[in-house]
């Protein structure tokens, strides 16, 4: 395998169509939503004493983390580990 070489492996197909255009269309609503929150048109921060109004934060797209859930059976074929 390529992976236990390299440390890596690039895996061709690994998402349909389909989930790669889901993907690119939550991205872009998710960065839309970000510039607006940073230009101060949308209000949804609460701030506190050491942060101010519009340090907006963010984990990750939740797109991103529900691909990840998709991906880790392929994954963990690939790194030949058990992934939790």
């Amino acid at each position: 395998m390529t992976f236990e070489k390299n440390k890596y492996e690039v895996v061709n197909n690994a998402i349909s169509k389909e989930h790669a255009r889901q993907c690119a269309i939550e991205f872009q609503i998710h960065y839309e939503y970000l510039h607006h929150i940073t230009k101060g048109e949308i209000n949804d921060t609460q701030g506190d004493g050491q942060v101010p109004m519009f340090s907006y934060t963010s984990y990750a797209p939740y797109f991103g983390e529900a691909l990840l859930v998709l991906l880790k059976p392929r994954i963990e074929q690939v790194v030949n580990k058990k992934l939790f």
